[in-house]
């Protein structure tokens, strides 16, 4: 399907499924973070109807679905289908005969479930955010090591900046007070 065509095709419309799948040969960092050209040009009107529709990626992220090596094919949920456990992998034991990787989608029917780990979601990574938290975390920090102990120093420091710039970047899941 041309790239235009799809974006027309995601023009804002209610929602009918809590769970999309799609291949749109859509390049975006989104769902690929070590795409090395630029995105899709028509791509932008598709995020901007996935956020809208409140619908996240539970694909495996920066996971080939294409034998040229990009993430081209994509699966969708609603935010609590999502955090209920749904998820979509490829099932490369299944011969689809195509350049793309099949995926196969897990939703979860019991929702009697007890807890959520409030956990960082990778998808919802604010990249400019992450680099200029990061940059900002990383400015105070000496960036040699004479001995094995400011060495050890210097790791913890750098792994302490990574970690409070994704803390600060991505959104974490939604505990829901269901007993």
């Amino acid at each position: 399907m041309p790239q235009q065509a799809a974006a027309e095709q995601v023009k804002p419309r209610k929602l009918s499924q809590p769970c999309q799948r799609c291949d749109l040969n859509l390049l975006h960092n989104r769902w690929q973070p070590s795409l090395q050209r630029s995105p899709t040009t028509f791509v932008e009107p598709f995020i901007n109807w996935l956020d809208l529709q409140g619908l996240v990626l539970i694909s495996d992220i920066d996971c080939p679905t294409h034998e040229r090596g990009n993430v081209l094919d994509l699966s969708f949920a609603l935010s609590p289908l999502a955090l209920a456990g749904a998820k979509a992998s490829i099932a490369s034991h299944l011969d689809a005969t195509s350049d793309h990787q099949p995926l196969i989608t897990t939703v979860p029917w019991d929702q009697r479930y007890k807890e959520i780990a409030q956990k960082l979601r990778f998808d919802t990574l604010d990249h400019t955010s992450f680099l200029s938290l990061l940059a900002s975390n990383l400015a105070d920090i000496e960036s040699s090591a004479a001995t094995e102990e400011d060495l050890d120093a210097l790791a913890e420091k750098l792994t302490s900046a990574i970690q409070g710039a994704y803390r600060g970047s991505a959104k974490r899941t939604i505990t829901q007070g269901i007993e």
